[in-house]
């Protein structure tokens, strides 16, 4: 069963089999990942079977959660964006969580956005994805730790936005909290259009969520 990863394979599952009928243990995936030496990649492939049933982290200066819209034009910068953050690193201090929200499978007709996407934006996934950021400097691959596959979602929709946000606070504990809805804004009307279901999230229904998640206060934003 463990051959069947791509990450570990035939070799990577006999060196855990015998580490194992030698007496040895592990108490994090981690330490498979050590043991095995993997590279970034196939290590962050393995840690993310880890975060399956995702126990709370221990509490960190700040948790940043990036909630992106990318379900319609702006498709494209959301992977760019989360590009850039790992080009920029972070912190142990810092837990930068990142969702992406993409356009569904027949949602690109334009030939040259179609083909930007199929080369350039990892692997022309689709649905919504949530990642925990890792530095790294490949500008085409997204190599942050993935946490979740969710498929489909409506984030034009404020429950949406609540609950990643919720999710986040729950499993990366902090001291201080920062969100970051991104999207077309629509001046006083409200944020984050999801062009698969029409809607976005309008200002008072958002409001209503930050005070249900703990009175957050808006210290600055820009809209477009």
């Amino acid at each position: 069963e463990l051959a069947l990863f791509s990450c570990l394979g035939d070799e990577g599952a006999r060196r855990i089999a015998a580490f194992r009928e030698q007496g040895g243990s592990f108490r994090e995936v981690f330490e498979v990942a050590r043991l095995l030496q993997l590279p970034p990649r196939g290590a962050r492939e393995l840690e993310s079977l880890g975060y399956c049933g995702l126990a709370p982290q221990p509490k960190a200066e700040w948790t940043v959660l990036v909630y992106f819209c990318g379900d319609g034009d702006l498709e494209i910068y959301g992977v760019s964006e989360l590009l850039q953050l790992e080009a920029a690193g972070g912190s142990p201090q810092v837990n930068v969580l990142f969702q992406l929200d993409r356009v569904p499978g027949s949602g690109i007709k334009e030939p040259v956005m179609r083909l930007m996407r199929e080369t350039w934006t990892d692997g022309n996934w689709t649905g919504s994805r949530r990642y925990l950021l890792q530095p790294d400097r490949d500008p085409v691959r997204i190599d942050s730790l993935l946490l979740e596959k969710q498929g489909e979602i409506d984030s034009g929709s404020t429950a949406s936005f609540e609950e990643f946000c919720r999710w986040g606070m729950i499993h990366f504990p902090a001291r201080r909290y920062a969100l970051f809805p991104s999207n077309h804004g629509a001046g006083t009307t409200g944020i984050c259009f999801d062009e698969t279901s029409g809607k976005l999230m309008r200002f008072p229904a958002l409001e209503q969520a930050l005070l249900r998640l703990g009175g957050f206060r808006r210290q600055q934003d820009g809209k477009d």
